[in-house]
């Protein structure tokens, strides 16, 4: 019940037109509020770009540990697969199900399904 966020004043300098835009657009009882939302807003995507650039940092000190990685398992993923240039694999039943037909199951030109354009949506800013 007893929650409610405590309030400290604090005194700070800002720019005359900031100052006269604020006092224009926002009622003199709203400004704290409207002043406290705007720094909240700001630290929040201060804090976002903060951890998106410790991301890329991460990211960038692992790219060696990461490749090195991948090459091991590369041979191992790739070690049961045809080779490249075996040309197309196809599967046994696949295979005797379309025996004699000029289309393959998914190639059949009834099956393909045509589906109407969605309509562009316009994002209100």
């Amino acid at each position: 019940m007893g929650d409610a966020l405590k309030t400290e004043k604090v005194s700070f300098t800002m720019p005359e037109d900031v100052t006269r835009a604020l006092r224009a657009c926002v009622s003199k009882r709203k400004r704290s509020s409207f002043v406290a939302e705007a720094v909240a807003e700001k630290l929040k995507a201060l804090e976002a770009e903060r951890l998106r650039q410790e991301l890329i940092e991460g990211y960038q000190a692992r790219r060696q540990e990461d490749a090195e990685t991948n090459q091991e398992w590369e041979a191992i993923t790739l070690e049961k697969w045809p080779p490249m240039n075996a040309g197309p694999v196809q599967h046994e039943t696949a295979r005797r199900a379309t025996a004699g037909r000029r289309y393959g199951p998914i190639q059949r030109r009834s099956a393909v399904l045509r589906l109407p354009q969605p309509a562009l949506v316009r994002a209100n800013l």
